[in-house]
Parts: C-alpha cells; sequence; structure tokens
C-alpha cells in the first residue's frame, strides 16, 4: 500500500509541474523510509533513482518508529532546505488542494510559524483496552495527565528557521512514542506557539462520512488538506480539484 501511494503522489500533488506558479519559488516532495526487506528495497532503489525523491535513514520502518521518521525528515530539511519558506509534514494518506494552500501561505511571514490541527489538553490514554491500547502509556514512563499542545501528525506546516530549531531540539529530547506530540514537545520548549489551521481535515473524525463518493468529494474539496482516506478517494479528489480550484 505504501508504494502504491507514493505513485499516487508522484503522479499527483508530488509532481513539481502540477503546482501553480508562486512567486516564493518551487516545490519539492520527499519520501523519508527507514530500512525493509530486500524485495522491498529492491524497488526503493529502482524509484529513488528514477524520481530522486526518497531519503532513507537507518532505521526499520515501521509505525513504533514513526517518530525516528520525523526527526530524520527534520534532520534532512535543516541541512538541505535551509533556503525554503516552509516544510510542510504530510502522512501518506493525505490529498492536497494546492491553490487553496498557496492562498493561505502567501501572506504569511517564513518566520517562527509552526501551523496544524492544534491539539490542546490531549488526556493521556492510562486504559489498555482493545480501541484505546494502541495509544497506551503507563504513569512511570509519562507521569502527567494529558500532552503539552502538538500539531496533528497527518499534516503541519512549519517555517525553515523553525526546521532546524526543532532538530536540535529533538537531538537532546528523549524519543516519545507518538511522533506529533514529540515535535509538539520539542516545540514547546522553544517556546513557540501553534497556530490553527481549519482548513486541514481528518475524515475519520467528522460526521459528513457518507458511502456516496461524490458526496463526500463534494464536501472535502473546500480543505486545503484531507487526511485519512483511501487511494481511490485521493484520486477522486485531485480530479475534482483540477475542475475547481477555488
Amino acid at each position: 500500500m505504501a508504494y502504491q501511494r507514493r505513485q499516487l503522489i508522484r503522479r499527483t500533488y508530488g509532481r513539481n509541474s502540477s503546482w501553480p506558479f508562486d512567486k516564493r519559488g518551487e516545490t519539492k516532495t520527499l519520501f523519508v523510509l527507514g530500512i525493509t526487506d530486500i524485495c522491498r528495497q529492491v524497488v526503493i532503489d529502482d524509484k529513488a533513482y528514477r524520481y530522486g525523491d526518497i531519503v532513507q535513514e537507518n532505521f526499520i520502518d515501521s509505525y513504533h518508529n514513526l517518530t525516528r521518521k520525523t526527526v530524520a525528515a527534520f534532520k534532512w530539511a535543516s541541512r538541505f532546505c535551509r533556503h525554503v519558506n516552509f516544510l510542510m509534514k504530510l502522512d501518506d494518506d493525505v490529498m492536497l488542494h494546492q491553490q487553496r494552500l498557496l492562498r493561505m501561505l502567501q501572506d504569511q511571514l517564513a518566520l517562527n510559524f509552526s501551523a496544524g490541527e492544534v491539539m490542546i489538553n490531549t488526556t493521556v490514554v492510562r486504559n489498555v483496552s482493545r480501541s484505546e491500547g494502541k495509544w497506551y502509556l503507563p504513569e512511570e514512563y509519562y507521569p502527567n495527565e494529558t500532552y503539552p499542545p502538538y500539531l496533528l501528525g497527518a499534516c503541519y506546516v512549519i517555517s525553515s528557521d523553525l526546521v532546524e530549531a526543532v532538530y536540535n531540539t529533538a537531538v537532546q529530547t528523549p524519543l516519545f512514542p507518538w511522533e506529533d506530540v514529540f515535535i509538539g514537545i520539542c516545540l514547546q520548549k522553544l517556546h513557540e506557539k501553534l497556530t490553527p489551521i481549519r482548513l486541514f481535515l481528518r475524515v475519520n473524525y467528522v460526521t459528513f462520512v457518507v458511502n456516496n463518493d461524490t458526496i463526500m468529494v463534494s464536501k472535502m474539496k473546500h480543505f486545503a488538506a484531507v487526511a485519512d482516506i483511501s487511494p481511490y478517494l485521493m484520486e477522486l479528489m485531485w480530479s475534482a480539484f483540477r475542475v475547481e480550484t477555488f
């Protein structure tokens, strides 16, 4: 599935030529990966050579290493992308509305800016039930009852000056299981204020989820970024964005 999503992104918003002209310059889409098995690695090496869009670090590519993967992205960007205005971190189940995203950022100063869906006073899960066990943390690991404010990991934007600052803070901070909370901890150490963006949407957390794909897309296309959707819906949304860009 990860390979299919990467290919989908490459032919949609990951293609530089698909972006509208912007006076601030070009965009670049990169995929950050860990180490995988030999068969998958052969495919990864081929695509890395063909597209030049893969950053791979020395850790096992798994859900439990998402924090390491995110830190690897900040590491690469802080070394090779200091000239950019913004870094946008996206999961591979997110579709972008490029025009809306650019308009959202066009008057934004690329300085001390971190924005996304801001999570505040999120309760730490202490219940080991099947429904919540994925996010369970014992008190001895994290004694506080709530997490610090953080940007939901599905998609967020950070100005380039903060990218390096977050990375330098991250390498001095004990790793935390949830990558978005970990980045929130780093931003809290930097005394940064988080900016909420209402144009970012998680489909699994809204009430308009219906069985009719056309209705779904018609409602989702009013957002700049939509997360938690299938490759099929990503394709439908991309087609809808090509027709209606405002």
